[in-house]
């Protein structure tokens, strides 16, 4: 018997066997479908493998596990339509895809291994729509899960597309939810998923390791799944919950039961019993085994304000810091999932973690070099800290406060060149600033003007060439006219007179037009 066969056989043994009065049946129910084997070279290798793993897990945590692998059309609408008799009351119900699914017009497919979708006409026909799977759950009285590992793309994109002038989008189509039910997408809309290398796709591994650990959130779950699959596909992949649940906590597996602490005869007055723990201190602490971003921000997103949100909130800014710090050059190895905090010890009034204290002696340092006065850089942070961080803020030409202060915010400080802060020497009138230091503007004087050595311009004096109607600044020529009532003009003679002038004074007439004038 194949393995995949053999682990679903073996889930469905262990079901019978730990809930033998059928308890199991009418409480949590689940059908678990992995399609691998489609025609046309459209195989897909994990999706068998990824419905008997999580079925197995399924099966040991006590749901009623019905396991399908490699289903056609009329199997998996036989499937649900059993399904749907079973979830009447149940307290949970999940139906488990993976496969290929697509996105087409508005509408999100499941795709049976019979498919062999030619044209547009024939979608509604070979393949199953998403909300005939979301039918099939509403019988059920507590939660309603979809969890789909089919955002592998469009396999008919391509024929479609040249059959119809519909589009074709990539992965799935986002959905809207109401009441207790969520839907679970391996890749958030528009994205497709991977397959995976090993046995199982990099979504279904993370699901696996999280889906059953007693009283955890459904939130709280498919955060923690979400930040490992994205660490898995170097960010390539990132799930999404589509859910509208409310306050309450929902669970996929109940929290172990508490024994009750054993009854001790004792003399008079017996002491009040403990109380016993809130749901959302229940809820802090699960959030703290998981230890990843995903984890924190669910349970504040559920509880909104009080002490335990104020500490959940500074666990993801921690763990955000973390992560910057990793990805800065020589800031660490390859990343890795962060590690779940040893405990929950209340930071002291006033405190910060050591990792922001560490980032404000660096801010500070920072401030330092670009010249904004911040004080000392050991210690603690003190107003004229603030008042050089409002500097810089002032000088950077933008809004930054203490409470801003991060990784993010230091990395940027660091591209600044030094001095930022340093007051700029103001330049009096006919200066303009040159580096640091004001030199004096140059005087552009107008035609007909020059330009003194105090920068001033003034007029040029002219004086007509000899001969000539052309003038000549600053020269005073000679005059070489002839009497008028001389009878003929010696234009040579007048010529060497004009040449003999102007390299006595040094400047060049236009001696020439002498000669040519008539």
């Amino acid at each position: 018997m194949p393995l995949p066969r053999l682990l679903a056989a073996c889930a469905l043994a262990a079901a019978v066997l730990l809930f033998p009065d059928g308890a199991a049946a009418a409480g949590r129910i689940a059908l678990v479908i992995g399609n691998g084997a489609y025609a046309d070279g459209r195989d897909l290798r994990n999706p068998p493998n990824d419905a008997a793993d999580l079925g197995a897990t399924l099966g040991a945590a006590g749901f009623q596990v019905d396991i399908r692998q490699d289903l056609t059309r009329q199997q998996m609408l036989t499937a649900l339509q059993d399904f749907e008799d079973k979830a009447a009351g149940a307290e949970a119900a999940i139906v488990f895809f993976a496969g290929h699914g697509f996105e087409y017009g508005g509408t999100n497919w499941l795709v049976p291994v019979d498919a062999k979708v030619k044209r547009e006409s024939r979608i509604a026909d070979e393949t199953i729509p998403l909300d005939r799977v979301r039918q099939a759950l509403e019988p059920a009285r507590g939660l309603k899960l979809v969890i789909l590992d089919a955002c592998r793309d469009n396999p008919f994109r391509a024929g479609l597309g040249t059959l119809t002038r519909a589009t074709t989008a990539r992965g799935l189509a986002r959905v809207e939810t109401s009441g207790r039910e969520a839907i679970a997408y391996a890749a958030r809309d528009k994205t497709t998923a991977e397959d995976g290398t090993g046995r199982n796709s990099p979504f279904t591994t993370a699901l696996i390791r999280h889906i059953a650990t007693p009283g955890l959130d459904v939130r709280f779950l498919f955060g923690a799944v979400g930040d490992e699959v994205r660490v898995a596909t170097a960010g390539r992949q990132e799930p999404f919950l589509y859910q509208s649940f409310g306050r309450d906590p929902v669970h996929i597996v109940p929290p172990a039961p508490v024994a009750p602490p054993p009854v001790v005869a004792a003399p008079a007055p017996v002491a009040a019993p403990v109380p016993a723990m809130s749901t959302e201190r229940s809820d802090f602490e699960f959030a703290e085994r998981v230890g990843t971003i995903g984890a924190w921000q669910a349970f504040v997103d559920l509880y909104k304000e009080g002490y335990l949100v104020r500490l959940a909130q500074e666990r993801i800014e921690t763990l955000k810091a973390k992560q910057t710090v990793a990805a800065l050059p020589g800031g660490g190895a390859e990343a890795k999932p962060p590690a779940a905090p040893a405990a929950t010890p209340a930071p002291a009034a006033g405190g910060a973690s050591p990792e922001l204290t560490e980032i404000k002696r660096e801010v500070r340092r920072e401030l330092q070099r670009l010249a904004c006065a911040p004080g000392p850089v050991e210690g603690e942070w003190t107003s004229a800290a603030t008042e050089a961080l409002a500097r810089f803020g002032r000088a950077a030409k933008m809004r930054v406060a203490v409470a801003d202060i991060d990784a993010g915010l230091l990395e940027q400080m660091r591209r600044y060149d030094d001095n930022l802060c340093k007051p700029k020497p103001v330049c009096g009138p006919g200066e303009k600033l040159k580096g640091e230091t004001c030199v004096a503007l140059e005087t552009v004087c107008p035609k007909g003007t020059r330009r003194t050595a105090s920068g001033r311009c003034e007029a040029t004096k002219t004086a007509v060439v000899p001969g000539t109607s052309k003038t000549k600044p600053d020269a005073a020529l000679p005059s070489t006219a002839t009497s008028a009532a001389k009878p003929k003009r010696d234009r040579t003679a007048e010529y060497y007179k004009c040449v003999e002038w102007a390299t006595r004074e040094g400047v060049t007439g236009n001696c020439r037009n002498i000669l040519i004038e008539p």
